[in-house]
């Protein structure tokens, strides 16, 4: 799967596990999911460390996949303190 910038990582399984494992004050909860078609829709919370504060941030995210690769993604999100 291509990236959207060099510094942004590919989305697949392994790439996500690198991101999330690469800080161990960053964890992600997965609320609802729900698959129609080829679209994927997440809705999670991740619970993070941000400039010396625990934060935690409210996601949806919607993808669109063909052939196993990823064509299209959205990203909305809520940060609470």
């Amino acid at each position: 799967m291509g990236r959207t910038a060099k510094d942004m990582h590919t989305w697949n399984k392994e790439n996500h596990r690198e991101y999330l494992s690469s800080d161990p004050y960053k964890k992600d909860s997965v609320i609802q999911q729900v698959a129609e078609g080829d679209w994927v829709a997440t809705r999670f919370a991740r619970t993070m460390d941000y400039q010396g504060d625990t934060v935690k941030v409210y996601l949806m995210q919607f993808k669109r996949f063909e052939s196993a690769r990823l064509l299209k993604y959205m990203s909305i999100g809520i940060i609470c303190r």
